[in-house]
């Protein structure tokens, strides 16, 4: 009796270390910086409803594109009509042409979102620093360490980290090439 109860004590000891290892794989910095990615993916794209769901958490996109279709004239998808076009041409000549505005100012707001990223990495530590974020890193100095000095100038620092990449969307976008 005594010996099966040692083999089940050693059962659950190799266990334990089973699950602590599998553990430990997680707090690889690779493998740490994968699951922030694929969390923040499944929470943008969302696993069950995900149509739904994804309307919810980018509802500004999907306002801002519903705004761009609503200003293109239907009389131009008429005049195609009445040409023969079919609405596979309608849709590659006259919506994705005049919907780019739209696209870009959603493109912008969902990069500039992505820049200031700082809920979820910061929600799912990762070991040491490898999933930490440049408003984790404001966020540490100015508020952890109460350096208010090189936390505005990280703050000052990611603004125009903003500012220019929005500055390379725009001048892409509009074909500037001076």
């Amino acid at each position: 009796m005594e010996t099966l109860a040692v083999d089940i004590e050693n059962q659950k000891v190799l266990g334990m270390r089973e699950k602590l290892a599998a553990y430990a794989e997680l707090t690889k910095p690779r493998i740490a910086f994968l699951l922030v990615l694929t969390s923040a993916a499944a929470f943008y794209l969302g696993t069950k409803e995900s149509f739904d769901f994804v309307l919810f958490a980018n509802s500004m996109i999907a306002i801002t594109l519903l705004a761009g279709l609503q200003t293109i004239p239907s009389s131009l998808y008429e005049a195609a009509e009445v040409d023969g076009a079919s609405k596979w041409t309608q849709f590659r000549e006259i919506t994705l042409p005049l919907l780019v505005p739209s696209m870009l100012v959603a493109l912008i707001f969902r990069t500039l979102t992505a820049i200031q990223s700082f809920d979820i990495p910061f929600s799912m530590p990762g070991p040491g620093e490898e999933t930490q974020t440049l408003a984790m890193y404001i966020q540490l100095n100015t508020v952890d360490y109460l350096d208010l000095g090189y936390g505005s100038a990280l703050a000052v620092f990611m603004f125009m980290l903003s500012m220019a990449t929005t500055f390379v969307y725009l001048r892409y976008v509009r074909g500037d090439k001076d």
